[in-house]
């Protein structure tokens, strides 16, 4: 993903978290929140991405369609935890991620997802840790 890209997504979304906060729609603010958590990620911002993230989870949570949206920003504080080095948090998002309705994952991806809950579930937090780094 080049900087262009990220800052198009940028602009999108801050564009609309702005429509959506004056219209208070919290499913759109949640997506945006969502969206400029992985904006800051990908610029390395960890604090910011967590913030973000987070408050999106609380904006869709707020709304009767919003369990179906959380991987907007389930997946951003996913990353947060990898690099704050956190894998129980980054396994608790995971199991959050892999319950139905959310987004469909690629079969391959949610295998490997799965195997490092597994691991985790067995205590065998360095195959879970190592599965989330190198596949999550």
């Amino acid at each position: 993903m080049s900087r262009r890209e990220v800052e198009t997504a940028r602009s999108f979304a801050e564009q609309s978290l702005s429509s959506a906060t004056k219209a208070r729609m919290l499913e759109y603010i949640g997506m945006a929140k969502g969206n400029l958590a992985w904006v800051h990620l990908r610029r390395g911002d960890i604090t910011d991405a967590y913030e973000h993230g987070y408050e999106g989870v609380e904006k869709l949570r707020q709304t009767s369609q919003g369990h179906i949206l959380l991987w907007v920003a389930l997946w951003p504080l996913i990353g947060v935890a990898i690099a704050r080095e956190q894998t129980a948090d980054a396994i608790d998002h995971v199991e959050k991620l892999l319950i139905p309705p959310q987004m469909a994952i690629p079969a391959a991806l949610e295998t490997e997802l799965r195997a490092a809950v597994d691991a985790w579930n067995l205590n065998d937090s360095a195959e879970a840790k190592l599965s989330l780094e190198e596949r999550g």
